[in-house]
């Protein structure tokens, strides 16, 4: 029952006859009627008669009836300003919840905000993926590559872990956070596979091949971004710490590679190493724009590695790379990817 209908209950209930409102009452003035009443005459017919013989009786009579009338009008007044202010306050609740929702759709982009820490959805017009100097991740095309793979397992660290199956579940988890975001995404491998041909495989190029396919996806999307995902390993224990490499001359990659550095040092295990440059890596090599290598920590490292097999952490450096796409794409002077 709603508190509406229960306050209209006791209003019936508190207005509503008394069970001792009667002539009655006026034999027993010296007993209240919520005690019962207990020698109130039984034969009401009788009582009437000795009213009607007894003028102060009458007088009394009526004395009670108006003072209960006047308990009645009262009860119920303060019953309907009970009442008035319980729909009062409805209506108030409805014109503030009206005035918040208004507030809220009124409420800017998130694009505009300048620290973008949780993943969002902007419902701008999506520009498109070679457009430059613009800005927004919206329609953007990103090719997102998770190294090694297949018969290629990468280097191995704590507890036989291969680097390969780290790098393809990080990739997964940010390639869902950019589609969330409106990012069009590519992966070289979505499985424990590589790119080499059969041939390349017989003609023992297997390798070679298999970056040569994955450059292929870059080239053909017609990428704004490319993230290559890595792991370290040295033998050392003692080495850690999340790191970036672009390619030498390469102004785009560079400011990247710095913007994801600094996210790498805010939101995961400490790391004191600063972004590279590189010359020799095949992939950056021949990718002008913004093309980064992100090597997401070291799995000989007792606690690096182990937390790199766990899937909070994974989430923690999907999450960090997310956030370095969001800032640098929300700033202008943006150009496409080109061979």
């Amino acid at each position: 029952m709603s508190p509406l209908r229960h306050l209209f209950f006791l209003a019936h209930t508190l207005v509503a006859k008394r069970p001792h409102e009667s002539v009655e009452d006026a034999q027993t003035e010296h007993q209240p009627w919520w005690t019962g009443g207990v020698d109130v005459v039984a034969d009401r017919q009788q009582t009437l008669r000795r009213v009607e013989t007894c003028p102060w009786r009458e007088h009394n009579h009526t004395v009670k009836k108006r003072r209960i009338g006047m308990e009645r009008v009262a009860l119920t007044s303060l019953l309907l300003g009970c009442v008035s202010g319980l729909l009062g306050q409805q209506i108030a609740w409805a014109m503030t919840a009206q005035r918040t929702t208004s507030a809220v759709v009124q409420l800017p982009s998130r694009e505009n905000e300048e620290n973008v820490n949780v993943p969002f959805a902007p419902t701008s017009a999506a520009p498109h993926s070679n457009s430059k100097f613009c800005s927004g991740i919206i329609g953007r095309t990103i090719v997102l590559d998770a190294g090694h793979g297949g018969v290629d397992g990468g280097a191995q660290g704590m507890a036989g872990v291969q680097e390969k199956d780290i790098n393809l579940a990080v990739t997964r988890r940010l390639a869902h956070l950019l589609r969330q975001a409106g990012a069009v995404v590519h992966m070289t491998r979505n499985e424990d596979d590589d790119l080499a041909s059969d041939e390349d495989t017989r003609l023992h190029r297997r390798h070679h091949g298999d970056l040569r396919n994955r450059l292929k996806v870059v080239r053909d999307t017609a990428a704004a971004v490319f993230i290559s995902i890595h792991c370290n390993a040295v033998a050392s224990p003692t080495w850690r710490g999340a790191e970036t490499l672009y390619m030498e001359g390469n102004r785009d990659g560079e400011r990247l590679a710095k913007i994801m550095q600094t996210h790498f040092q805010q939101d995961l295990l400490p790391t004191h190493r600063q972004a590279n440059d590189v010359d020799s890596l095949y992939l950056l090599k021949r990718i002008q724009g913004p093309a980064v290598l992100a090597e997401i920590g070291f799995i000989t490292n007792p606690t690096e590695g182990a937390a790199l097999q766990t899937a909070a952490y994974q989430q923690r450096v999907a999450f960090s790379i997310y956030t370095s796409l969001i800032e640098y794409f929300n700033t202008p002077n943006i150009v496409a990817i080109g061979p």
